[in-house]
């Protein structure tokens, strides 16, 4: 049975390239997801071709299922992945859009009063 161990939290300090290394398991999930895009290729192939769908139709099958898988997965990280923040656990993409998008819109709507001064 594998065992799954949280990674360290690095911050933006570089990982030392003595710990830049693929254990089994890395190696696993990289090759199984490129096993399952090519997957993914090859039924969108047999849809065309034996499913009698023409290429729009399924183009426009493909699209809809990349939307909704997206979606599915974009909930799941949001339910799922938390990380501290000044000092509480919050959801991933909150963090984001507090450290990042919040204080650059504050400075773009207030039309950046705190770098010019008169």
């Amino acid at each position: 049975m594998v065992r799954l161990r949280r990674p360290p939290e690095w911050g933006v300090e570089p990982v030392p390239m003595a710990l830049r290394v693929l254990r089994t398991f890395d190696l696993f999930v990289l090759w199984s997801s490129l096993g399952v895009g090519l997957l993914v290729l090859a039924a969108g192939t047999l849809l065309i071709g034996v499913g009698g769908f023409g290429f729009g139709l399924t183009l426009a099958e493909s699209a809809v299922v990349a939307f909704v898988g997206s979606g599915v997965m974009a909930r799941l990280i949001y339910t799922l992945w938390h990380v501290a923040y000044k000092g509480k656990s919050i959801a991933v993409q909150d963090a984001i859009y507090q450290s990042v998008f919040l204080p650059w819109l504050r400075s773009s709507v207030g039309g950046g009063r705190t770098s010019r001064r008169r």
